[in-house]
């Protein structure tokens, strides 16, 4: 990044004997077919009513390697053909939009940025790629996204078990006085790296957005700790379809459980989690803004 910089302070300079002229062409690639959003937002937008991954490219004016692409790679004959109708394509002048470097941690240009319609990112890449390089990445990257797409319902709880209890004193562990528990004492770290119920217990517990969660021990309490919206589940355990369809937060039951881009979501009855299977980015990409006591009301543990 430093060489980045200095070429970009000495760029103007050099453009004004010539040196650069060749590589300061079209501010954009011409391929046929192909259609370049220049406003992200916009491109966000489309993403999520196309239900398309979007593929945001960092490009700079005074970058060598982004012009070598634009030209041996965007530019070529069979490119649009490649692409058309898989992807949102967005260009995005690093040099004008320095927080959306910050925002994808962009360390190098090009850099290309493969996100999901609801936002998250999927995979990144910098550097200079061949049009057959990038028709592989791309394949990649698509490959992974339809896998991550699919809703895998989670296992079925288990039907003899009694609910988890606690197994000793609590240690390092403070969770919020009458906050109540989620996933009805069943482990969020369990359930999200094995896909299996497994029992918490109290003494592993912490509360997160009002929520108390038990895990089933002090290994998994490090990693929810660290990273709890990566382990809780949505919308503090309501039903997505229910808030979509009649924007009231009714809690999820965990014999309906079903995961979906590597996060949890929870339904109120199997007909609610078969609705979503059906249209999952349709229930994900409006976002509300839940608080524990719209949820739970007075009903603490």
């Amino acid at each position: 990044m430093r060489f980045v910089a200095a070429i970009r302070r000495v760029a103007p300079a050099l453009l004004a004997v010539g040196c650069l002229a060749p590589m300061l062409c079209s501010d954009s690639p011409a391929a046929d077919g192909v259609v370049w959003q220049a406003d992200l937002a916009t491109a966000a937008k489309l993403a999520r009513k196309r239900e398309q991954p979007l593929l945001i490219h960092f490009y700079a004016t005074w970058c060598q390697p982004c012009r070598q692409m634009d030209r041996e790679t965007f530019a070529a004959a069979d490119f649009g053909k490649q692409i058309a109708g898989r992807f949102v394509l967005v260009r995005i002048d690093s040099d004008r939009h320095p927080e959306l470097i910050r925002k994808y941690g962009v360390t190098g240009l090009p850099c290309d940025v493969f996100v999901s319609p609801n936002g998250r990112i999927l995979s990144r890449n910098a550097g200079y790629l061949s049009k057959r390089q990038y028709f592989g990445q791309l394949a990649r990257w698509e490959s992974r996204f339809v896998k991550r797409s699919k809703v895998q319902v989670a296992a079925a709880k288990p039907q003899a078990e009694t609910p988890p209890k606690s197994s000793g004193n609590p240690q390092n562990a403070k969770p919020a006085e009458n906050a109540p528990l989620g996933m009805e004492g069943y482990s969020p770290v369990a359930m999200h790296r094995q896909r299996k119920w497994i029992a918490g217990k109290k003494e592993f517990a912490s509360t997160h957005q009002g929520v108390t969660y038990w895990m089933a021990d002090a290994d998994e309490l490090a990693a929810f700790q660290r990273d709890p919206g990566r382990f809780a589940p949505k919308l503090l355990g309501c039903d997505p379809v229910a808030i979509n369809e009649t924007d009231r937060a009714i809690p999820g039951k965990v014999q309906y459980g079903a995961i979906f881009d590597g996060e949890l979501f929870f339904f109120a009855t199997a007909d609610s989690r078969t609705k979503f299977r059906e249209n999952p980015t349709h229930y994900t990409r409006t976002r509300h803004v839940l608080r524990v006591d719209d949820v739970y009301g007075a009903v603490r543990r």
